[in-house]
């Protein structure tokens, strides 16, 4: 006897992928916030810029021109004072690239925002896609939570954190999110790689009979429509089911195997 698998629609799924991946956002901006306070985002960024007003300074001195115009005041100016504005720009930049400490801070300034984003993106999938489904039971994230659906197993037992843990961090996480984003910053070959890992995830999930994304694969769970789909909270309870069906089954076939008694007329033999 088989449990048949109440797939989730479409259109609720993606429903609560919007909710899911609006919460995830929401959720990294105000991790990122403490995170760039952590690593000293401001210091840094004021120290950069210490050293380029100081070279600044000493570029409009030798120059005699202001380089802070806006782009309406620079197209008002003849053509000799636009000339000297670009040469005195073109040595502010000479001046800030021989400068190790600048390139240090700038490349110190790169490394602690895509630091903070992966570690903002971590918490805020760990928080929307592993602590609060534990806390809403039955793999349901707020968006799967409000339209009605749930995460199971393939043999429609409920999933428990093991199972939550590798579906939404290494799956979700790890293989979808940041391993994707790692591609992309690869030109040109990374950024052709990642389109191709997202389109190899639009086509499992409408190849699988299941509908399944790559994290599901991955688990072996499956999206169901919650209020339809039977939904077994162990292992130990399936079975009993299963034993119980194939009991009754077997008391039906039995029943129906046995002669019935004849309900003919009886026949006059006078």
């Amino acid at each position: 006897m088989t449990i048949s698998i109440q797939k989730a629609n479409f259109w609720k799924r993606f429903s609560a992928w919007l909710v899911d991946t609006v919460l995830v956002i929401l959720l990294a901006v105000a991790c990122s916030i403490p995170l760039l306070d952590v690593f000293k985002f401001d210091a840094n960024g004021a120290e950069i810029n210490a050293i380029q007003v100081q070279y600044q300074t000493t570029i409009e001195e030798q120059y005699s021109v202001d380089i802070d115009l806006s782009q309406e005041e620079y197209d008002k100016l003849p053509e000799a004072q636009k000339e000297k504005i670009n040469a005195a720009k073109t040595a502010l930049n000479e001046l800030l690239m021989a400068d190790e400490a600048f390139i240090r801070l700038r490349a110190a300034r790169l490394s602690i925002l895509l630091t903070t984003a992966a570690i903002a993106v971590f918490l805020a999938i760990l928080l929307a896609h592993f602590v609060l489904p534990l806390i809403l039971k039955n793999g349901q994230t707020l968006g799967k939570k409000t339209f009605g659906l749930a995460v199971v197993k393939e043999n429609c037992v409920t999933i428990g954190a093991p199972v939550l843990f590798i579906r939404s961090m290494i799956g979700l996480f790890g293989m979808e999110t940041m391993a994707v984003a790692f591609l992309a910053t690869i030109y040109p070959v990374g950024l052709i790689t990642a389109g191709l890992v997202l389109i190899l995830q639009i086509f499992v999930m409408i190849k699988t009979n299941t509908n399944a994304a790559i994290h599901d694969l991955l688990a072996h769970t499956v999206v169901v429509d919650f209020s339809s789909q039977q939904i077994f909270e162990s292992e130990e309870e399936r079975a009993q089911f299963l034993a119980k069906e194939t009991a009754n089954d077997t008391d039906t076939t039995s029943y129906d195997s046995l002669p019935q008694e004849s309900t003919a007329a009886p026949t006059n033999n006078e």
